[in-house]
C-alpha cells in the first residue's frame, strides 16, 4: 500500500511533465499554477514529517552510517544552511504540531514554517510561545515570508512593552549571526543578520569602499558591496592589526609551482595554484603574486634599493614611497580616487614575462582595476610623459 502511493505520485508527477503548459487556455494556466503551489506546499509538509521520523528513528545513521543533516546535505544535495533550516522545522513538528499541519494542509510554505520555527526559541515564556504560534501562523496564511517577517517584528516589540531600551538593545544584539555556506556552483553564500549599532558601523565602513571606481567602473552597486566587504578584510589582514592563528600573522598562502605557473600563463593554460586550498586560475595567481619577495639590484641615492631586477617580485619600502608620491595617494587608474591605502603595487610588464621589478614598471592599483588588467580584456599602462591610461586590448 504504502509504495502504491509513493508510486502513483511519481507516475503522477511525470504525467504532469509530459506537458506543455503552452497549450493550456490561459485561465487553466493560472489555476494549474496554483494548485501546483499548492501540492508543493503539502508535499513539503509531508517531507517535513518524514524527515522527523527519519531523524527521531536515526534511520540516516542505521541506513547510511551518517547525520540526518549529513544526509540531508550529501544524498539529497541541499545546501548545508537549507538542511539546517528543514531538520529544525521538522524536529519542532514534536511541540508545535500546528506549524506541521497547517504545512501539510497547503495552507502556508515552508518559508513560513522556517520564520515561526526559528523565531518560537526566543521567547522564553511558555504562554507566550503558544500565543505568538498561534498568531504567527494565522498571519502566514494571508501574506509572503517577507511580510510575515515584518509581522514578526512588530510582534516582538508588542510582547517586549516593559523592557528598557538597554534590554531591548542587548537582545537585539544576542539575535545576531552569520554564515558562509558553499554552494554547489563553487561560490559561497552570506547571510546573516546584525543589531543595528554594528550595521551602522558596517555600512560606514563599506561606504568608501563601495564608490564607483572611475568612469570604467562598470560593476552594479550589489557587486562593488561584495567587493568592499572583500577589501575591508583584505585591509585589515594587509595593516596586521588582527589577532594572530597560532602565533602567525593573519593571512592567506598562495601555493604554486613558480616554473609551472609562469609555462602555463605563458602558454594560456589554466593553473593548478591554490589559495588556503581553493583553486585560482594563473591570473589571480599571478595578481597576488604582484605585491610580494625581495633581493637587492639597482641602489637609490640613500643607498635604499630601487630596481629590483629579474630575481624578485616583491618591491622594497624605498620603491613603494616613491611609487606613492608618484600616484599622489590614490590609484593610478584615471578618473580613480582610491585611497593609496586600498592599493597594490602592480607590474605593468609582469614579471613572469620579463617585467622587472623598477620603479620605471610599478603602478599603483586599486584592488578592482587591479583585478581588472589581469582578469580581463583591459590593460593599463605608463605613457613616456609619466600619465596612466587605461584601454581595452
Amino acid at each position: 500500500m504504502r509504495e502504491t502511493v509513493i508510486d502513483r505520485l511519481e507516475e503522477v508527477v511525470a504525467e504532469l511533465a509530459k506537458l506543455d503548459p503552452h497549450e493550456l487556455p490561459d485561465a487553466v494556466k493560472l489555476e494549474w499554477t496554483q494548485r501546483t503551489f499548492r501540492a508543493q506546499r503539502r508535499l513539503d509538509g509531508f517531507t517535513t514529517a518524514t524527515i522527523q521520523a527519519a531523524d527521531a528513528s536515526d534511520a540516516t545513521t542505521s541506513e547510511c552510517g551518517r547525520s540526518t543533516r549529513a544526509w540531508l546535505v550529501e544524498d539529497q544535495l541541499l545546501s548545508p544552511h537549507d538542511a539546517s533550516a528543514r531538520l529544525r522545522v521538522a524536529r519542532s513538528s514534536v511541540a508545535r504540531p500546528a506549524i506541521t499541519e497547517t504545512l501539510r494542509n497547503g495552507e502556508i510554505s515552508l518559508d513560513h514554517a522556517k520564520i515561526i520555527v526559528g523565531f518560537l526559541p526566543k521567547l522564553t515564556d511558555h504562554d507566550t510561545r503558544d500565543h505568538a504560534e498561534k498568531e504567527l501562523v494565522d498571519a502566514a496564511k494571508y501574506s509572503d515570508p517577507a511580510m510575515l517577517a515584518r509581522s514578526l517584528r512588530e510582534l516582538t516589540e508588542r510582547l517586549c512593552l516593559n523592557e528598557t531600551a538597554e534590554e531591548r538593545r542587548a537582545r537585539m544584539y544576542a539575535s545576531r549571526w552569520l554564515t558562509l555556506s558553499d554552494t554547489i556552483d563553487q561560490m559561497v553564500a552570506v547571510s546573516g543578520m546584525l543589531d543595528r549599532t554594528s550595521a551602522t558601523i558596517l555600512r560606514k565602513a563599506l561606504y568608501p569602499l563601495a564608490l564607483k571606481a572611475g568612469e570604467h567602473d562598470d560593476r552594479t552597486p550589489k557587486q562593488r558591496q561584495a567587493d568592499a566587504l572583500t577589501e575591508l578584510a583584505r585591509l585589515a589582514m594587509n595593516r596586521g592589526e588582527l589577532p594572530d592563528t597560532a602565533g602567525e600573522p593573519t593571512q592567506v598562502t598562495v601555493t604554486t609551482d613558480l616554473a609551472g605557473l609562469i609555462r602555463q600563463m605563458l602558454a594560456g593554460e589554466t593553473s593548478a595554484a591554490t589559495l588556503d586550498g581553493t583553486p585560482i586560475t594563473a591570473n589571480t595567481a599571478r595578481m597576488f603574486a604582484c605585491d610580494a619577495g625581495i633581493i637587492p639590484a639597482v641602489m637609490g641615492g640613500t643607498s635604499e634599493i630601487l630596481d629590483l631586477g629579474r630575481s624578485t617580485r616583491t618591491w622594497s619600502r624605498a620603491q613603494r614611497k616613491a611609487a606613492k608620491l608618484r600616484a599622489k595617494g590614490h590609484c593610478e587608474s584615471p578618473g580613480c580616487q582610491a585611497s593609496i591605502d586600498r592599493c597594490d603595487l602592480h607590474h605593468e610588464n609582469h614579471w613572469a614575462h620579463g617585467g622587472r621589478s623598477d620603479l620605471s614598471n610599478a603602478i599603483y592599483l586599486c584592488s578592482y582595476h587591479h583585478w581588472l588588467v589581469h582578469h580581463t580584456n583591459w590593460e593599463i599602462a605608463r605613457t613616456r610623459d609619466g600619465t596612466v591610461e587605461i584601454r581595452r586590448t
